[in-house]
């Protein structure tokens, strides 16, 4: 059933789907086995849904990559 969904979402979002999944049926191990993850990969977003952190749109944090020529 994972196979249907996970090739449409992004990496972050499909962190968030397994942890609120592992938080639904309190099974880390069957839902990591279940979407193709590490257990630890669903481990930490089970404790971001636990937390109420909510899922940004981007991809990485604000800041990263090359500074301009300019700044350097």
């Amino acid at each position: 059933m994972a196979a249907a969904w996970l090739p449409h979402l992004n990496e972050r979002q499909r962190r968030a789907v397994a942890g609120a999944a592992s938080e639904m049926l309190d099974n880390k191990s069957g839902v990591a086995e279940a979407a193709g993850m590490s257990r630890n990969t669903v481990i930490k977003p089970t404790a971001e849904v636990e937390a109420g952190v909510e899922v940004q749109e981007r991809q990485r944090p604000p800041g990263g990559g090359q500074k301009p020529l300019v700044e350097s």
